[in-house]
């Protein structure tokens, strides 16, 4: 066997070998630790979000009862200014002007549904 002989056949078992490897690479514990890693952190990402989602849905759920200013005339659905954030409403009672004070009486789960506080001045 010659020297270029003994090249060619080193080369080809180093490409074998390169190509077990590299089949063989997702199998390999440090790869499965890093999997597994990422998915715990997949996991503790969206189970953070969820809390978020839950904590703000309870947020809004609480505001019902409380008090409200109009900043968008609700011809049927428009906004509300509730300490400072503006969220979207729909009217119990049809039309409702800029600047009447409502009382929220429901979340839906997408809008706040008012009605107009009787007792509040009109604008």
């Amino acid at each position: 066997m010659s020297v270029f002989d003994a090249l060619v056949e080193f080369l080809i078992e180093a490409t074998r070998a390169s190509v077990r490897f590299l089949r063989d690479l997702p199998n390999l514990p440090a790869r499965r630790r890093e999997a597994r890693r990422l998915a715990q952190q997949a996991e503790a990402t969206a189970r953070a979000q969820r809390d978020v989602a839950e904590r703000a849905e309870a947020a809004r759920r609480a505001m019902v009862g409380r008090q409200a200013t109009v900043v968008r005339p609700l011809k049927r659905s428009g906004q509300i200014e509730i300490d400072g954030q503006t969220h979207d409403a729909m009217s119990e009672h049809g039309f409702v002007d800029t600047g009447v004070q409502v009382t929220i009486t429901r979340w839906t789960g997408r809008h706040f549904e008012v009605r107009p506080d009787p007792l509040s001045p009109t604008p």
